[in-house]
């Protein structure tokens, strides 16, 4: 969080945000993030720094916005810290959201956990989530949260935090929260997620109209690089993409601390062109600029040391290949695949199977690289000898009756991609036939849905807009848009027309 996060989404501060009122300081402790997202970093800190430091310095909210605003994490954060006041609606948890952004400043996400899980979780009734009457605070520190368990590597507690954030109701002015959370989903489960998911989120950032936050570049650049990573889970293989546009200087400074991301992406393009000596030369070049977070922790720290470690294990040179891994965060699931997979290739099968079941626990609702992990635990099981430990192993992948699609299968080690093949034919021929054919539903496998999914489903084919549905249903919109989500992903579906379609195709609607 720095001064050189400068450009605005839409243009000036707004008005009702009078920079040059008698009530500033006033007006700050009671909507602090408003003047957060909407007025530019380098701006507020100026506008701050006028003030008298030991009037400022006396109130929690101007002194933390004044630190955040400074960037580097040598702002004037006192040691003897204010008092809160007792009418601020931030108050709760400033401190440690102040230290949390100043360390993920600074590249040090997984320290920032530390201080971001103190923060304690407003409870989210239907009533709160509908009507957030903090002025955007509580979803801002969902967001803040989840963004910074994304960059520490904790992909399933993201998932989890980023969610919440998307639950609450922002005001209109501040849609730029709620924007970014969706599309830091799109972007988590692109590259490792749901293919089926990611859409989704992608469509609800185009849905919410841009803010005048200065957050807004960002937000757009993320929807871009979530765009070009599902194009490529889409296309067959997790080695393979389209470039991100090396010369697209506003996209790649936009990206700012999403960065790992599109390296990873630039880097599977060209190991899936066999293009090893280039991944490694562009390895170099970024090591060299040294962007933010690189000799820090998290996926910034992990990124690099997990890709070489790839192009070494592909030269069977495994004690480089662990040279390389020693150098990441031990702590990041990027890391934690990457030592798994490096594991099983050198045959230590039961640290692979335990390092497979500890990333299984931490990445189930991402489905990718959860089958990565159970598929490792069961090719170390065969390995063994073990088939019916194997078969144990793969049988959550199996009992939802949903096929692997190419992408998703070529997350699964060879062998245990066969055994799941071959379980998948007993349970369900019309399944296993559609992983086969690379996804087509000739003649598609019928899951088996609750009652509550055949109804969504059937409300789903009728004129009825979603708002209609929460009506007739009683529920709010969210838990509706919650659940329509959720009914995609039992589907293997992106939208409400394959939805119908596929229900009509299978018999689940008459």
């Amino acid at each position: 969080m720095g001064s050189t996060w400068s450009g605005v989404g839409g243009g000036s501060t707004p008005a009702h945000l009078d920079l040059d009122s008698p009530h500033l300081l006033d007006d700050m402790c009671e909507r602090p993030v408003e003047y957060w997202c909407l007025i530019p970093p380098d701006e507020l800190h100026r506008v701050l720094s006028r003030i008298d430091p030991e009037v400022r310095c006396a109130r929690v909210i101007p002194c933390a916005l004044h630190t955040l605003a400074g960037g580097d994490g040598t702002g004037p954060w006192p040691a003897a810290r204010p008092p809160h006041p007792p009418h601020a609606v931030a108050a709760q948890g400033i401190f440690d959201t102040v230290d949390a952004a100043l360390l993920r400043a600074a590249g040090q996400p997984r320290a920032a956990l530390r201080h971001a899980a103190q923060i304690a979780d407003a409870p989210l009734s239907a009533a709160t989530s509908l009507f957030d009457n903090t002025h955007g605070w509580r979803p801002y520190l969902a967001l803040q949260r989840g963004v910074t368990t994304l960059l520490a590597g904790d992909f399933g507690d993201a998932a989890l935090h980023l969610g919440r954030a998307t639950f609450w109701r922002s005001p209109r002015h501040l849609g730029n929260i709620e924007r970014d959370a969706h599309a830091k989903l799109a972007l988590l489960h692109a590259f490792v997620g749901d293919a089926g998911v990611a859409p989704w989120h992608l469509r609800a950032v185009a849905a919410t109209p841009p803010s005048q936050s200065w957050s807004e570049p960002e937000v757009a650049a993320t929807a871009r690089l979530a765009h070009l990573a599902l194009d490529d889970s889409r296309g067959g293989a997790p080695d393979g993409t389209e470039s991100v546009g090396d010369d697209d200087d506003v996209f790649t400074s936009s990206l700012r601390e999403m960065w790992p991301f599109a390296l990873w992406l630039q880097a599977r393009l060209l190991l899936q062109q066999r293009r090893s000596e280039d991944a490694s030369a562009l390895l170099d070049h970024v090591e060299r600029a040294a962007p933010p977070g690189i000799a820090g922790d998290g996926i910034a720290a992990s990124i690099i040391p997990a890709t070489r470690t790839l192009i070494w294990r592909q030269r069977n040179e495994f004690a480089l290949a662990h040279a390389a891994l020693d150098r990441a965060d031990p702590e990041c699931d990027l890391t934690l695949l990457a030592r798994a997979h490096l594991t099983l290739a050198g045959g230590g099968y039961t640290e692979a199977a335990d390092l497979s079941r500890r990333l299984a626990a931490r990445t189930r609702d991402l489905r990718r690289m959860h089958l990565a992990a159970i598929g490792i635990g069961a090719a170390a099981a065969l390995r063994r000898g073990d088939t019916g430990g194997a078969s144990e192993a793969l049988r959550p992948l199996i009992g939802d009756g949903r096929p692997f699609t190419p992408a998703e299968a070529a997350w699964l080690p060879r062998d245990a991609l066969a055994l799941a093949h071959g379980l998948l034919v007993a349970a369900s021929p019309e399944a296993a036939s559609e992983s086969s054919s690379g996804g087509r539903r000739s003649t598609p496998a019928q899951p088996a849905l609750t009652p509550g999914e055949r109804q969504m489903l059937a409300l789903l084919a009728s004129p009825m807009t979603r708002q209609e549905i929460a009506s007739e249903l009683y529920l709010s919109i969210n838990t509706i848009k919650t659940r329509i989500h959720r009914l995609y992903r039992r589907l293997g579906v992106d939208s409400r027309a394959d939805a119908v379609s596929y229900g009509r195709r299978t018999g689940l609607l008459s």
